[in-house]
């Protein structure tokens, strides 16, 4: 299959699935880019201000206890993360992007150029929450991720997804990804292969697909 057949075909299950999309007022909490990806590939406004940025395993299931207590309080900046990865990757892209705290938890702005930059955005979009229309998305393969942090993700009661590659735990909110990868932007694409995205913001439900279901019952 060349690339310039499976551009075609994305493009047009993407107008199927803006077609199908009722439900165009949820928040979307996400650890990552495949949030942001999300809002681009329905072309909505951001309800959130998850965009652009990323949390380790630890700080965003932190931040998921009790969002509404953190996103009350002032976000401000440090100069050197906590996290070892975090440094490293700034080393590695020759970008020290903006680092925001919030009491224990920390912010990764990658995608911004400066911390008064971040910082609007941060403001203005998180008055745009939805809470009474929230989703959550959760990568259960990096940044931290661990067993015990599935576990508490798994707790959580809003509408919520975790991907998972081919050999992560199996949840009943999850899915795996068989050509899984770090990058966020790029997960998004592929993580729609194997479940029904509209479905999930439709109605809640986390359908997989055919392929999916082969792979949960190998």
């Amino acid at each position: 299959m060349t690339r310039l057949f499976k551009s075609k075909v994305f493009n047009v299950i993407k107008r199927i699935n803006k077609r199908r999309l009722k439900n165009k007022s949820f928040s979307l909490f996400s650890n990552d880019c495949w949030g942001g990806e999300l809002y681009k590939y329905f072309e909505l406004e951001y309800n959130t201000p998850f965009i652009g940025l990323y949390l380790m395993a630890p700080c965003y299931i932190s931040f998921l206890k009790d969002p509404k207590k953190y996103l009350d309080k002032e976000l401000k900046f440090k100069k050197y993360s906590k996290y070892e990865q975090v440094e490293k990757t700034m080393s590695k892209i020759g970008n020290r992007f903006p680092v925001g705290i919030i009491d224990d938890i920390e912010i990764q702005f990658m995608h911004y150029k400066s911390e008064e930059d971040a910082l609007k955005k941060w403001n203005r979009r998180k008055s745009r929450i939805n809470w009474d229309n929230l989703y959550i998305k959760f990568d259960g393969n990096k940044d931290g991720a661990n067993d015990l942090l599935i576990e508490s993700f798994n707790s959580i009661t809003n509408k919520k997804i975790c991907l998972l590659d081919k050999n992560g735990r199996k949840t009943i909110e999850s899915v795996l990804v068989l050509d899984w990868e770090t990058d966020g932007a790029v997960m998004f694409k592929k993580s729609i292969k194997y479940f029904d995205v509209v479905l999930w913001l439709n109605k809640g439900k986390v359908k997989n697909t055919f392929v999916n279901n082969l792979l949960s019952h190998k």
